[in-house]
């Protein structure tokens, strides 16, 4: 379990078995209750629940102020509610147990009796398995805004990767990018697949990871937006800096995170080699909602 305090100690949340939020407090009207919703979703919680008790401040609210809050600041919907047991103790005013994930919400939510609490944890954790992946957000590109807590959470994800890093310390979206290649096939060791490639402490412009499954590509991974400016702009960057080092960049790996790639994006980047001639590519992968897709440049 790894537990998440605030400096003042009157705030923070656990989370345990990788991404269950649990223990979650913070001191009476202190107003931290969003802010420490979203640390937990940016640091990896996926699920959870709550009583759902009713906001005064609403005449007729049926959601919660608890699960209203989860949902808008951490991204977490109820995917199912668990009749209250009045063989346990409950906070006055409860309607009811709110399931809550961080998937895209259904379009059903499930209702279980009084005694289901623990089917209703097992229905959630099937839709996580799945339903879909849980929704991430986007990393931040370094460490520098992190707190303590925020950059040991990280050095955990890279050491779950178990690549040899060779000392080097991925930024939080190159981790991300990674996981992301792990998740297409979880039953096979990463390490089996990519072999990371260290800076060598004088020419920055080497590649990020050799892709074995692939013949071993040397890859540059960028984890961007999902706007063809910003992603072209990165490639071609990346393209002139390596060449002016005496590398050759020009096979690119984006991740777009949980975004999708539409049509237009696709096409787009389908026509970067006519677009961006002085800094031409081989291939192109975007990672879009964990589905790997090539992009046939023309």
């Amino acid at each position: 379990m790894r537990l998440f305090v605030t400096e003042d100690g009157l705030s923070g949340f656990a989370i345990k078995d990788g991404d269950e939020l649990v223990a979650v407090f913070s001191k009476p009207g202190s107003r931290r209750g969003p802010a420490i919703t979203a640390q937990a979703a940016d640091v990896g919680a996926a699920r959870g629940d709550c009583y759902a008790i009713p906001n005064k401040r609403h005449p007729g609210d049926t959601i919660g102020y608890l699960p209203r809050m989860y949902e808008e600041h951490g991204g977490f919907h109820t995917v199912a509610k668990v009749e209250i047991n009045p063989n346990y103790n409950f906070p006055a005013g409860s309607m009811h147990v709110s399931i809550l994930a961080r998937i895209e919400p259904p379009a059903v939510v499930k209702w279980f009796g009084k005694e289901g609490y623990e089917d209703a944890l097992a229905y959630r954790d099937d839709l996580l398995k799945t339903f879909q992946r849980p929704l991430r957000k986007m990393p931040p590109p370094d460490y520098h805004s992190m707190s303590t807590s925020e950059r040991n959470w990280w050095q955990s994800r890279q050491e779950a990767l178990g690549l040899n890093f060779h000392g080097d310390t991925p930024s939080p979206r190159e981790i991300y990018a990674l996981e992301d290649l792990q998740r297409l096939e979880p039953n096979t060791p990463l390490s089996s697949r990519v072999e990371w490639i260290p800076q060598n402490g004088v020419n920055t412009a080497t590649h990020d990871f050799r892709w074995l499954e692939r013949g071993g590509l040397l890859v540059e991974m960028k984890t961007m937006v999902a706007k063809y400016g910003s992603i072209a702009a990165e490639i071609a960057a990346s393209v002139t800096s390596a060449a002016n080092h005496g590398v050759q960049k020009d096979v690119f790996l984006i991740d777009i995170g949980d975004k999708t790639l539409s049509g237009k994006l696709a096409d787009q980047l389908s026509q970067y080699n006519l677009r961006r001639p002085a800094s031409r590519i081989k291939q192109l992968f975007v990672f879009s909602k964990a589905d790997l897709v090539e992009i046939k440049l023309v």
